[in-house]
């Protein structure tokens, strides 16, 4: 069975980002600095789930994976190679798929925190 979206379920606004990578100028070292492509309206379904926990991370640092999906109107100019604001959360695409006839987009994403 399909999902049944309509438009009155985009309750929260994202922020489309996209990197552009340049050389420094001393030691030519790539610096990734992210802008934003788009600010659209879309429905962020969190992990009920507790976070699992990141493999080989240092006892210092707890670093944790949250997936959440998150659902907007079709575009064909978004990819893993972007990644989503939500407000001060950042999200990593990690998976991209149409639903119906190119009328929503389902993103796939994850959320990294880092705790001291």
């Amino acid at each position: 069975m399909a999902t049944q979206l309509h438009a009155g379920m985009l309750d929260r606004q994202v922020s489309i980002e996209a990197a552009t990578v340049t050389r420094e100028g001393t030691f030519g070292a790539a610096v990734s600095t992210w802008s934003t492509l788009d600010t659209v309206w879309a429905q962020v379904l969190e992990s009920a789930s507790e976070p699992g926990s990141n493999p080989g991370q240092a006892m210092a640092v707890a670093a944790y994976v949250r997936p959440t999906k998150v659902r907007m109107r079709w575009r064909g100019d978004v990819t893993t190679r972007h990644r989503l604001r939500h407000g001060a959360r950042l999200l990593q695409i990690t998976g991209v798929a149409e639903v119906g006839r190119q009328q929503w987009l389902e993103l796939a994403c994850q959320e990294w925190a880092h705790e001291q």
